[in-house]
């Protein structure tokens, strides 16, 4: 889970409307769950690679799934690092991107969710 108040863009203005934006004190958290991992194509076990990935992302109350291809690494096989972006509209979250200064200032409704999640599969179970 990520605080909603952990972006900061170094405008206390500016942060306070996307902090609002992004829902504030009703939902101020963005959830990221890992739901599944698929092999691209060997089911060899290997130390790093790029696995197909599964996840739900929670914003403003609202959740959506998608999948994308991401890069791990893993030391023991039983804790993973998995490293990747995600371009994601706001408007699919319901947020209308804040437009700070009186319209002046445009936000994009396009943003790039960059992660790093450390897995720990001892703690997984599976269907």
């Amino acid at each position: 889970m990520l605080k909603v108040v952990s972006f900061d863009c170094g405008h206390r203005i500016m942060n306070r409307d996307f902090h609002q934006a992004l829902g504030g004190e009703k939902s101020p958290y963005i959830e990221i769950k890992l739901l599944e991992a698929r092999p691209l194509t060997s089911t060899q076990r290997t130390q790093n690679g790029k696995i197909r990935i599964e996840i739900s992302i929670k914003i403003n109350g609202r959740v959506k799934n998608t999948d994308l291809v991401v890069e791990y690494s893993t030391s023991d096989h039983l804790s993973y690092s998995i490293v990747g972006s995600k371009n994601l509209k706001m408007s699919d979250f319901g947020i209308d991107p804040p437009s700070p200064a009186l319209g002046l200032v445009k936000v994009r409704d396009q943003v790039t969710i960059n992660f790093n999640l450390q897995v720990d599969t001892a703690q997984l179970t599976q269907n």
